[in-house]
């Protein structure tokens, strides 16, 4: 049975490595280089699994490869300051792309206005040369029938 610090390491070690985008083996890799032995993917697997204890040299350049420090992976304090930072983050994002795509619907509705302006100009136009035309015909016609 684990002591409830390393269930907590495992827990947190999981959720920040996730966090800040890096694979087990990514995160082994870079273990492998600031400790100076081999770790590999599957040793993460396993801290993370609570099946391996993690030696402290390994805890501290776990920590320094998350960019957290040491006592965040032994408690659950700073978590939801961090998920309240991501949320924040998320939605400056999401606010950044609305206001992006209102300004893109309002310049596409600025040419769709501008294009059927054009487009009832010339469908005036051709009426009113459909309408000459018309009137042209309508003038041969008494010409030639009534001889007017």
């Amino acid at each position: 049975m684990n002591h409830p610090l390393e269930d907590m390491f495992a827990e947190r070690l999981r959720t920040e490595r996730i966090r800040v985008g890096l694979s087990q083996t990514e995160l082994a890799r870079k273990l492998t280089e600031s400790v100076g032995y081999a770790v590999d993917g599957s040793s993460i697997t396993r801290m993370e699994g609570g099946q391996r204890r993690v030696r402290l040299v390994e805890a501290v350049a776990i920590a320094e490869e998350l960019g957290v420090p040491l006592a965040s992976l032994l408690s659950n304090e700073g978590v939801l300051d961090a998920q309240m930072d991501e949320v924040s983050v998320a939605l400056a994002d999401a606010q950044a792309a609305l206001s992006a795509a209102e300004q893109e619907g309002q310049r596409r509705r600025a040419v769709v206005e501008r294009l059927q302006e054009e487009l009832d100009s010339l469908q005036r136009q051709a009426d009113d040369e459909s309408l000459a035309e018309a009137e042209r015909d309508a003038e041969d016609w008494r010409r030639e029938n009534l001889g007017l």
